[in-house]
């Protein structure tokens, strides 16, 4: 793992207390075969991403190249104090995955560099059916040969192109996801 989930600090899901709102990142209509455990669902995810997130630069117009996906943590989404935080009513399971890229960039000026970021997909679903998980935030952090080597502040990246391939390979019907269990 390039980085480790220790990077992104504690910070107050404001969205997550909000009653009945709807995932930012919600898909229109999810595939049955995208059901599967979170851990199942975030491996298979990271397995695809790479084609899936350079179709996405590509359509974006950025010179950027995802090389290399490192292997997926999932964790449970908790609060300051261990308990573990529900969507809207409590009706709603979380969970986070944290995975990591190794990315290209070709630039005029700059040249090439590589990139390494470290995301956190936060995910959604109901617990009262199998239903699929639902991206509904992606918070990225970065490091780059070009500041050095140091790491930039975590950012919003919901609407970014790696949200946006997460979105295609679910619209896709989660290729290479074996959705045998639940």
């Amino acid at each position: 793992m390039l980085f480790s989930r220790a990077i992104f600090p504690t910070f107050a899901i404001v969205w997550a207390t909000a009653a009945n709102a709807a995932p930012p990142l919600a898909i229109a209509a999810v595939p049955s075969s995208c059901i599967a455990s979170a851990t199942t669902w975030a491996e298979a995810m990271t397995a695809q991403l790479p084609a899936y997130a350079n179709r996405a630069f590509r359509r974006a117009n950025t010179p950027t190249h995802v090389s290399i996906v490192g292997f997926p943590e999932v964790v449970p989404v908790v609060d300051g104090g261990g308990q573990l935080l529900d969507w809207g009513e409590g009706n709603d399971e979380l969970a986070q995955v944290y995975f990591s890229t190794l990315e290209r960039q070709q630039g005029d000026a700059a040249g090439r560099s590589q990139l390494q970021r470290a995301y956190r997909v936060y995910l959604v679903r109901p617990r009262d059916r199998p239903a699929p998980w639902l991206p509904i935030a992606v918070r990225v952090a970065q490091s780059s040969q070009a500041n050095g080597g140091g790491r930039l502040a975590p950012r919003d990246a919901s609407q970014g192109a790696i949200a946006q391939a997460i979105a295609n390979w679910q619209k896709a019907g989660c290729p290479g996801l074996d959705s045998s269990e639940p």
